[in-house]
């Protein structure tokens, strides 16, 4: 049994809604098919559906992971070390009278005897997204906004305009924004400044796009006020 792609439940955050990911598995028997049953470390927070399952041989399953209304931002992210789940797989037997209803698959698991093996797949909680993204170019945590991106490299390519100018005015009240600009212009966000003097134009690219923007030039806009326009590649 394996989890396909990415190996965590990587959830989209977003305030005061309903958040979900899905998650693949896959079996990698070839004669049996494998049960599987989804925990959490925390049940207040997340719903599972469907909570168990059956997988036939050489075939995969998805289960979807609900993030609970969530009033304030995680304590810690991306990853978040309080939440986990963990994927308790076993080889279901062929000729086993238990129905395949999620319901039925649970109580195979409950009432297997003393000893009875399972693998088992662990997996962590990242919370990625805009509005991590701006509180984390907000408060300059470096380490934070490199972790985001990393999960999102599309990210930047995807922000409205509005966002895009939120995102650099926030670096750019930073105390020491020489780093935090810097890191978003390499990761996609571009500043480019306009030789006519109109309002300086914010380039949101996507990563593969090759775009000549120098620091140098980017390093002019840092050290004076910004007026923004946005537009996309």
């Amino acid at each position: 049994m394996e989890v396909c792609e990415p190996a965590e439940v990587r959830i989209e955050f977003a305030l005061n809604c309903k958040c979900r990911a899905t998650v693949r598995i896959r079996s990698l028997t070839q004669t049996t098919p494998v049960a599987f049953k989804i925990q959490t470390s925390s049940p207040n927070k997340f719903l599972v559906n469907p909570p168990s399952g059956l997988i036939q041989p050489l075939s995969s399953a998805t289960f979807q992971v609900i993030l609970k209304p969530q009033s304030h931002l995680p304590h810690s992210y991306p990853r978040s070390p309080s939440d986990r789940f963990l994927v308790k797989t076993a080889e279901f037997c062929a000729n086993s009278s238990c129905s395949t209803h999620p319901e039925s698959i649970n109580s195979w698991f409950a009432t297997r005897p003393y000893g009875f093996k399972t693998l088992d797949i662990k997996l962590k909680v990242a919370f990625v997204g805009p509005i991590l993204l701006n509180d984390a170019v907000t408060r300059g945590d470096l380490d934070a906004v490199r972790n985001l991106i990393k999960r999102q490299r599309s990210m930047l390519a995807e922000l409205s305009p509005t966002q895009a100018e939120t995102l650099l005015g926030a670096a750019t009240k930073l105390l020491n924004p020489d780093d935090m600009v810097h890191l978003l212009l390499e990761a996609g966000l571009r500043i480019i400044p306009n030789p006519n003097n109109a309002p300086d134009q914010v380039h949101v690219a996507d990563t593969n796009t090759n775009i000549n923007v120098s620091k140098a030039q980017a390093q002019v806009q840092i050290n004076r006020p910004i007026r923004f326009s946005i537009s996309y590649v």
